[in-house]
């Protein structure tokens, strides 16, 4: 109408797994609505290039317009962050070896998949998984898994860290 030009960006919602995923209606409808957005903006910005393609399955034509900019990281941040004792905060033994998945806890996320190969490991390695991020609707499911494989006492989530302590992990 104002005839300004735009971007806009998708944040992963465009990929096929999550186009495929509960409310598979509601989302088609969306992306139906949102048609004329994606179409009309001057660029659609991707953090990947996998994400690229998957708005670029979605419609070729897109192509031209799509530019992967990549999430940042300030290196000033990490200045004068003195870490945690992570062993400590989370009570987690001193032999056992320590790995952190931080980010949303959702399907497309493929903590499943870890879980799945931590209970594989689970008798050669002493672990400890720690789950850093909010829950996104699979938290639940998770517990429930880790409780089937028999590693729900290696496994903490924390929810949500935000700030300096999340830096300090």
């Amino acid at each position: 109408k104002y005839d300004i030009p735009y971007g806009i960006q998708p944040h992963g919602t465009l990929c096929p797994q999550r186009i495929d995923m509960r409310l598979t209606f509601v989302k088609k409808l969306f992306i139906h609505l949102t048609g004329d957005i994606l179409r009309n903006s001057k660029y659609i910005f991707v953090l990947t290039q996998k994400e690229k393609r998957d708005v670029e399955r979605l419609n070729g034509t897109y192509s031209s317009k799509i530019i992967i900019l990549p999430n940042g990281i300030d290196p000033d941040e990490f200045l004068d962050v003195e870490l945690m004792d992570i062993r400590e905060e989370f009570c987690i033994p001193d032999k056992r070896k320590i790995i952190c998945y931080m980010g949303r806890i959702q399907y497309v996320k493929g903590i499943d998949i870890s879980l799945n190969i931590l209970e594989k490991i689970k008798s050669k390695i002493d672990y400890h998984f720690i789950i850093v991020g909010p829950d996104e609707g699979e938290k639940h499911k998770l517990i429930n898994l880790a409780k089937g494989y028999g590693i729900e006492d290696k496994i903490t989530f924390t929810g949500m860290i935000t700030g300096k302590k999340r830096l300090r992990i």
